[in-house]
């Protein structure tokens, strides 16, 4: 019996510890973030397509603000300070932009992902947590 209940501990543990995402920090001073009419917050950033039937494939991301069924955070209440030489996997868009885009879609799908910038109204540099939901073609953000 203790032999059994060892074994299915050690199989949880290894279940659990697998399942452990990498986290990745994309640094994009100039991004742009909107909400949609809920005031769900979006980031997304474009890379020129390499197919030319598109003129971009973009990344689309969710910031999770909502806290309830209608209640949501603002962008303030969610960035958190960070100082860039203490975090590890920053990226800059340039660097991602090389990878072919399903090692991107992969690469992305497979991090814990955090968007850093500069705050503009002062010097420092904040996060903001992100949730991934794919990749689409010729999608375009407008900046308000």
């Amino acid at each position: 019996m203790k032999l059994f209940i060892t074994l299915i501990l050690t199989l949880y543990s290894l279940i659990l510890f697998s399942q452990k995402k990498e986290t990745l920090y994309i640094l994009d001073n100039k991004r742009i973030i909107n909400s949609d009419e809920h005031r769900q917050l979006h980031y997304l950033f474009s890379i020129k397509s390499k197919n030319k039937k598109f003129n971009n494939d973009a990344y689309l991301f969710t910031i999770p603000n909502q806290v309830s069924f209608d209640n949501f955070k603002d962008i303030e209440d969610l960035e958190k300070e960070v100082k860039l030489d203490t975090i590890q996997n920053v990226v800059d868009l340039r660097k991602l932009g090389k990878k072919k885009p399903c090692d991107l879609h992969d690469f992305l799908s497979l991090k814990n992902i955090f968007l850093v910038y500069k705050k503009r109204s002062m010097s420092r540099m904040v996060c903001l947590p992100l949730i991934y939901e794919g990749t689409q073609k010729n999608a375009e953000m407008m900046k308000f």
